[in-house]
Order: C-alpha cells, then sequence, then structure tokens
C-alpha cells in the first residue's frame, strides 16, 4: 500500500505565461480584416487592462479555494479549534496505510489523506498544538494480534477530488461557460485507457521473461513488522492536566489492547524514524578510453517529509555569462569555458568546476581569471595526447555525462538511488563539445512526490503560478 517516492523533473516553465498572454491578448492583437499584425499599432494599454482583469479574476477565483483540504492551519481554524474535532478529522478521514517511518510529515499526509500510525500522528499531534493544546507522540510496540487489526484497516485514500463547489466562481469570474460541469469522459473508452493498457501489458511480459513472480502474495507478513511498530498521540490542555490518548490510526476500531510507550517525541522525530533524500552531482570524463567519475556537489541531505511537494532546481553556471551579453546565447555559449553547479538558485554546496573536457577544480582557485583553468587544461592535454595517442580517433580527454543522483534512505538504512542525466553517456566523443553546453546550461526542475494530492492543491498552485506569471505578462 506504500506509494512510491516519485522524481518528477520538469524543463521550462514559461508555458503557462504564453497560455495567459494568449487569453489576454488575443481580442487585442487579431485583425478582423485580415491586416498583418506587424503593421498594425500595438494597443499596450488595452493588453495592460486585460493583464489587470485577468489578475483580478484569477486572485478572485484562488480565494474561494477550500484551503482547510490542504493547509494544517486553515483545517483547524474550519473545525473551530476543538480538539474533539481535530481527533474526529484524523481519525475519520485520514486513512491507514502500512509502511515504515515518517515519509509525509504534516502537509503531505493532509494532501495525501493517508499514511502509516507515525504520519497519522504527526499530523494529529500538529493539529492539537494549533489548537492550542500541549501534544506528543508516542511510541510502542504493538503484538500480532493488534497489528493484524491495524492492517485490515488498510485503504486507499480517496481525498476530496471535485472542484465542483468552484462552478459558480468560476461563472462570475470567466463567464457562464467557464461555470459549467465539464462532460464526464469514460475512461475506458479513452485512447490514453488503450496505451496504458498495453503498457501495463508490455511491461508485465517484461518482468515475467526477467523471472519475477507476477503471482498475488500475501503481503501479511511483509508489512506486519511495520505495523507492529505502532504511533499515536498523547494530549492535554495544559500542565495541570493528565495525558489523554488518540489513536488515529484503528479509525472506528477499539484501540489497541499492547499500546504501552516506551519513547515520547514532543517536538521532532528522530532521524532513526526518518525517510531521507540525498542530492548529489556528478560529472563523467572521457580520460584514455575509461570513464573517471568526479563529484561537483557534496551530498545534500534532507528529510523526505519536508520535501514533499518541494521544487527543487539545478543548473550549470556559465563563465561566458556577463551583464553585456545576457541577451545573447549565442555570446555565452561562445564565451564559456568552464561551469559551476547551482542548487536551489545558490552556488551549490561543495561545487566544484568543471570544463567540456570533464576537468574538475575548484571554484575558489580560479579567481576571477576562469582562463587559467582552460590554459593550464589544454597545457596538459597537450601532453597527455602526446603520450596517450589513441588508435580509435577517440579523443584522450572529454567530458563523458553528467547526471544528479537522488538516493532515498529508509528508516533502517536500506537505499535506493535514482540517476536522473543531464547529458547522457556519449558515445562518440569526438562529436563537438559546444553541443554539450545547451542541456548543461538548462534549469532542471524536479519535485519529490510522496503520496497524492487533492485537487484543491493542485489548483491552488495552479492560479497561483498564473498569477505570479502576470508581472512577466505585464514587463
Amino acid at each position: 500500500m506504500q506509494n512510491p517516492i516519485e522524481i518528477r523533473q520538469f524543463r521550462g516553465t514559461g508555458i503557462l505565461a504564453i497560455l495567459c498572454f494568449s487569453l489576454v491578448s488575443s481580442d487585442v492583437l487579431s485583425q478582423s480584416d485580415g491586416t498583418d499584425i506587424g503593421a498594425a499599432l500595438i494597443d499596450y494599454a488595452a493588453i495592460q487592462n486585460s493583464i489587470d482583469n485577468l489578475t483580478v479574476a484569477l486572485e478572485k477565483t484562488r480565494a474561494d479555494i477550500n484551503r482547510a483540504r490542504f493547509e494544517p492551519a486553515a483545517l483547524v481554524d474550519s473545525l473551530d479549534f476543538d480538539a474533539e474535532a481535530v481527533i474526529g478529522f484524523v481519525r475519520d478521514s485520514i486513512v491507514y496505510q502500512p509502511y515504515t517511518g515518517a515519509l509525509r510529515g504534516v502537509d503531505g499526509t493532509l494532501r495525501a489523506g493517508a499514511g502509516n500510525s507515525l504520519d497519522q500522528a504527526i499530523l494529529l499531534a500538529n493539529l492539537l498544538k494549533t489548537a492550542g493544546l500541549d501534544a506528543r507522540i508516542a511510541r510502542g510496540t504493538l503484538t500480532d494480534a493488534d497489528a493484524l487489526r491495524l492492517l485490515r484497516g488498510t485503504r486507499q485514500a480517496e481525498p476530496g477530488n471535485s472542484l465542483d463547489y468552484l462552478q459558480k466562481t468560476l461563472a462570475a469570474n470567466f463567464g457562464e461557460q467557464a461555470g459549467q460541469a465539464p462532460q464526464a469522459v469514460a475512461w475506458s473508452n479513452t485512447r490514453l485507457a488503450a496505451d496504458a493498457g498495453k503498457l501495463v501489458d508490455a511491461l508485465t511480459t517484461s518482468l515475467q521473461n526477467a523471472g519475477v513472480d507476477m503471482a498475488a502474495s500475501d503481503v501479511q507478513d511483509k508489512w506486519l513488522p511495520a505495523a507492529k511498530q505502532y504511533f499515536w498521540v498523547q494530549y492535554r490542555d495544559g500542565p495541570a492536566q493528565g495525558w489523554q490518548n488518540a489513536h488515529p490510526a484503528y479509525a472506528s476500531s477499539p484501540p489497541p489492547e499492547s499500546a504501552t510507550a516506551e519513547e515520547f517525541f514532543q517536538d521532532s522525530v528522530p532521524e532513526a524514524y526518518q525517510h531521507l533524500l540525498t542530492i548529489s552531482a556528478w560529472v563523467g570524463q572521457w580520460l584514455a578510453g575509461k570513464v573517471v567519475s568526479h563529484q561537483v556537489m557534496t551530498p545534500w541531505t534532507r528529510p523526505v517529509a519536508n520535501l514533499d511537494t518541494q521544487t527543487i532546481r539545478y543548473r550549470n553556471s556559465p563563465s561566458g555569462l556577463n551583464r553585456d551579453n545576457a541577451g545573447d546565447l549565442s555570446a555565452v555559449i561562445a564565451g564559456t569555458q568552464i561551469l559551476v553547479p547551482m542548487f536551489n538558485d545558490a552556488t551549490a554546496p561543495g561545487a566544484m568546476a568543471f570544463d567540456l573536457k570533464g576537468r574538475v577544480v575548484d571554484p575558489m582557485a580560479l579567481g576571477s581569471n576562469a582562463g587559467i583553468f582552460q590554459t593550464m587544461g589544454d597545457k596538459m592535454t597537450a601532453v597527455t595526447g602526446g603520450l596517450m595517442d589513441r588508435e580509435d580517433g577517440q579523443p584522450v580527454m572529454a567530458l563523458d555525462s553528467m547526471w544528479l543522483e537522488f538516493t532515498f534512505t529508509a528508516p533502517g538504512g536500506a537505499q535506493t538511488t535514482h540517476r536522473r542525466y543531464l547529458v547522457a553517456p556519449r558515445v562518440d566523443h569526438n562529436s563537438k563539445e559546444r553541443e554539450l553546453l545547451w542541456p548543461l546550461l538548462t534549469s532542471h526542475s524536479y519535485q519529490v512526490n510522496a503520496g497524492g494530492q487533492p485537487l484543491d492543491y493542485l489548483a491552488e498552485r495552479y492560479l497561483a503560478t498564473a498569477i505570479n506569471d502576470q508581472a512577466w505578462l505585464s514587463a
């Protein structure tokens, strides 16, 4: 039942702005008589007025989004800061799913509408504290009988996936047609369903050919240890009051008889119970017929629960960029000798500069003259080239590849690593080096997804992006 952690990658973020531009300006820029638009006088004031009107409409629509479905503070407010109502919400609306450790955290568990006993306890403790109560998380070990009863309550989440309540808002802000409910689509009749079915069949065949057993199996033994490590919440009105127990993971079932607290967490969850994500950047250097890996960014580690839906950005800053050629990509590429890793819009931790031959150096050693690195490297290439001339015509030294590594560490230490290439391993190292610069200079955005997202949250994020893009349209 555990939702796998996903790495989603996005390139380019201007599409929404372009769509908005077409919405606000098509009536201004079109010519009824067919005259070429290049010869027409563009009414910038009218365009700006359209942008302003669109911004107001977007903001009004965003204001009507039900934020209680994805924002803990808004949820507590909607429940009137009532402790029993808060407990009842988590108990009845957040379903149990078995996995180990803290994976989704407060926001992710609320958005997914599901979590294991620890993530449910993290969410409930946070909500109770927001409501003004003392709360702490307790950990204990369940008997097999209590753990099996917990596992039997495993369900798929059913988060609010309808935006029907926004129909009146949409009609008022964008016209009656926008407020009309879309026609229902029969999934089984779509081309997407057919293509998905073919993909599933192909994957199933590949797995079977690889010797993977596709037969149904009893997952009880697999998830019983995870269920036995059990977490719940203890809360009270104040220091003079006694602690009360809340067991949201058991929903409407009786609480476990074997829940005896062995450990308490007041303000944070120990790292031993967390899923961690580590990101590092690498270049592969073709060196005399072999590929040597160089790390160009110190590993960066954070709890997955803190990163759910957060955007992670990586790019390489070119040495050829300056204030005089910022608008001339060709000049930037022509003048670039080295690149410096950038992570989340800042120099990457422990960044090592590299060039198109795969040579790596501490950028602090370059000073203000990046050409020193290139000159020294060219001299080294000239020397080594004479010593290691290759019969197949391949160069002695070249940049072979560049990638990011995403390593997930589960509680207990088990690790899974995913590699995402900016430059895939090259077959021909004699190809033009400058052609590698485009993917190296491109900004790459990634997003960690540890659970499902309600439509309300996705709509709010979409509207927020559209509103932010209005400044770009105005410019």
